[in-house]
């Protein structure tokens, strides 16, 4: 281990440099690191390209763990597939401690909830694997809401809308909103956003 060291009250390294590339619980790191205290690897830049849990990451790139040992987020070396989804090469997953996947960026355009998702963009996923905001491709009535095209779209887990940016004039009640992103409450009643 090089200069850049600390260590938790206990006496177990947190952080650490290292002098040249070594293995460390199996993963070939390049420098920078940090270990929970009870010594399991949390975040390294790794010195090649590994594989793990199915997943390609890239060297260079950090790469985070959680404390169970599963991956929690790398950086992807190529395009590839997670979970069934299109994730795009050159950019980061990120998953939860069971292993889920959690959030990527769309190599391709896909179908999300039955919706055009645009490529190059942003997914947030919900636990169950379901979206929860991705960038609608085209403007689409959705629920009975006319949502812009181009835009972030997002849903509650209950599968209602959370956030859209209207593409018409949309009422709901005496509530009239146009020209703007409205968001709705768990029960399905919109508001305004205030920072359009």
């Amino acid at each position: 281990v090089g200069e850049a060291v600390a260590f938790y009250e206990s006496g177990a390294l947190v952080t650490g440099t290292l002098v040249e590339p070594a293995a460390l619980q199996g993963i070939s790191v390049e420098s920078a690191f940090s270990l929970a205290e009870d010594g399991h690897l949390l975040k390294a830049v790794i010195s090649r390209d590994f594989e793990m849990e199915g997943i390609t990451c890239s060297a260079g790139a950090w790469a985070h763990f959680h404390p169970n040992g599963k991956l929690e987020s790398c950086q992807l070396v190529h395009d590839q597939k997670v979970q069934g989804l299109p994730a795009k090469g050159g950019t980061r997953i990120t998953r939860d401690a069971s292993g889920r996947l959690t959030e990527l960026t769309l190599a391709k355009p896909t179908t999300l909830r039955g919706l055009p998702a645009m490529a190059n963009r942003t997914v947030k996923l919900f636990e169950d694997g379901s979206a929860q905001s991705f960038d609608l491709a085209e403007g689409r009535t959705v629920l009975g809401v006319p949502c812009n095209g181009n835009s972030t779209i997002q849903f509650h887990q209950n599968g209602k809308l959370a956030l859209v940016r209207l593409g018409a004039p949309y009422q709901q009640g005496k509530a009239t909103f146009a020209n703007q992103s409205i968001w709705f409450d768990r029960q399905g009643v919109a508001h305004p956003v205030d920072w359009d």
